[in-house]
């Protein structure tokens, strides 16, 4: 059963919804992520209005903000409390709450209260996995080694120097008061020189003030001599996942005729060559087709008759005595005659 009011945010743009549960006395929305209610536009002051319980009920504040807050559609006066009511409407820019107490009537929350539990659990997890891949710049020399700037919002722009109104302040002499703008949107991030006095380079190339630089993951941005690494763990590299497809081979060059006397391992001078422009050519003989090979004629030794490839020794042998045997006997047999 829910004992807090109930935010139900639209963004009047993009169409985008979320629901807020105001668990603590003082909620505050606006630009800055130090807010419980982030609102990531720069139209919207980094600390708009305040939401805050006092005694039983819920008022509404404007932090003199620069573009104001409505109630209903009427505009409410910087710095005074104004009471919210169950279904009155918080207009900030492009962004509309709705604002809905606790009744006191069980059975109008019992719903309710396992939707809005699930909602902050699955965008606490989705937090903390956007986070931990989200981009981010880290300071890699100096006093201010190790220091951080994580980019988690989908659409956001963000400013470095030594002002205290950057997003990301850092208190160097190399630094300008505003010295660079880093644009994220969606998965382009950007850097771009607000015309600092030590310049700013990527990679030891500077970049102009009038130009967008996109930043690739591992990049090295120099703020004149202070050292800062951008990582970006969503950027894979999926050429070591593609497919390997094998190219075509070059085709080959026309093949000419060789001139009569020249022969395949030589030059024209009848000299080894070294080298073979053909396959070496095959030779009929009475054992069927051999190989050609190169060498007198007397190494050659006539392949033996198949069948006795399949006789043992001792086979052999019995097969030449009786030869013998057989030539005998057709010589006994003339002496007779």
């Amino acid at each position: 059963m829910v004992s807090s009011p109930i935010l139900t945010m639209t963004n009047k743009t993009t169409g985008e919804k979320a629901v807020f549960e105001i668990d603590q006395n003082v909620v505050e929305l606006g630009r800055d992520r130090s807010n419980f209610i982030v609102l990531n536009t720069r139209a919207i002051s980094r600390r708009h209005a305040q939401i805050f319980k006092d005694g039983e009920q819920f008022y509404l504040t404007d932090l003199k903000s620069g573009n104001g807050t409505f109630l209903n559609n009427s505009k409410i006066t910087p710095g005074e409390k104004t009471l919210l009511r169950n279904g009155d409407t918080v207009t900030i820019e492009d962004f509309e709450f709705h604002f809905q107490p606790y009744s006191g009537n069980p059975d109008l929350y019992e719903v309710t209260d396992t939707d809005i539990l699930e909602i902050k659990m699955i965008k606490k997890l989705l937090r903390a996995v956007d986070k931990e891949n989200a981009p981010f710049l880290e300071i890699t020399g100096g006093r201010y080694k190790g220091k951080k700037m994580v980019l988690e919002g989908k659409v956001q722009e963000i400013t470095i120097g030594r002002d205290e109104a950057c997003e990301f302040v850092i208190k160097d002499d190399v630094i300008s008061r505003k010295h660079v703008r880093i644009v994220k949107k969606w998965d382009t991030i950007t850097i771009q020189d607000l015309g600092s006095k030590n310049k700013t380079f990527v990679n030891r190339q500077p970049i102009e003030a009038i130009s967008e630089y996109a930043l690739k993951d591992g990049d090295i941005i120099l703020l004149g001599t202070l050292p800062i690494l951008f990582r970006n763990p969503q950027a894979l590299n999926l050429s070591p996942l593609a497919p390997k497809i094998p190219k075509d081979p070059p085709p080959l060059p026309p093949s000419e005729p060789l001139e009569k006397e020249q022969v395949p391992g030589q030059d024209f001078q009848g000299r080894g060559s070294g080298r073979s422009e053909a396959p070496p050519p095959l030779q009929e003989s009475p054992q069927g087709i051999v190989p050609y090979q190169q060498g007198p004629m007397e190494e050659y030794a006539p392949a033996p008759p198949s069948f006795l490839k399949r006789l043992s020794p001792f086979e052999v042998l019995l097969l030449f005595l009786g030869l013998a045997i057989l030539g005998g006997s057709f010589l006994l047999l003339l002496s007779f005659l």
